[in-house]
């Protein structure tokens, strides 16, 4: 599922909502005129980090790769960083699976969130939220 900007056009665009603290990153990638995939990345209050990516075939979604990490300060030294991952398998734009996990890195010890998210079963989940991503999905697509 790697779809990088090597490999297709790609556009980007930045948006800045300072009202609500949020910067924002959407980039899609197109194979001639087909989008193939849209990555959406934002920092809330500079902090709290969401990408999202949606994978495209045939111009219909079919997988979601949701990504977040959100900073607890335990005092005014100590910060731990949470993490959450879910997937979303489409079926005609319909959900027809999705597993989450989450966990949480902690800067004092050397284990990377890469480690901690390689290490770390996804789990069934509801995917009552399935229908949130496909209207953003819907959304992202026609702007």
């Amino acid at each position: 599922l790697a779809i990088s900007k090597d490999q297709y056009e790609s556009k980007t665009e930045h948006i800045s909502n300072d009202s609500e603290g949020v910067e924002s990153t959407i980039t899609k990638y197109y194979e001639g005129k087909k989008l193939k995939k849209i990555v959406s990345e934002e920092v809330i209050y500079g902090e709290n980090l969401q990408k999202t990516s949606y994978y495209v075939w045939d111009d219909k979604l079919f997988f979601v790769y949701h990504q977040s990490q959100a900073p607890r300060h335990i005092d005014a030294r100590k910060t731990e960083y949470h993490h959450t991952e879910n997937r979303y398998y489409f079926y005609d734009e319909k959900p027809i699976r999705c597993l989450g996990k989450t966990f949480v890195v902690n800067p004092d010890s050397n284990i990377t969130a890469k480690d901690l998210s390689a290490k770390t079963a996804n789990k069934e989940k509801n995917c009552n939220d399935a229908k949130n991503i496909i209207e953003k999905f819907k959304s992202l697509k026609s702007n």
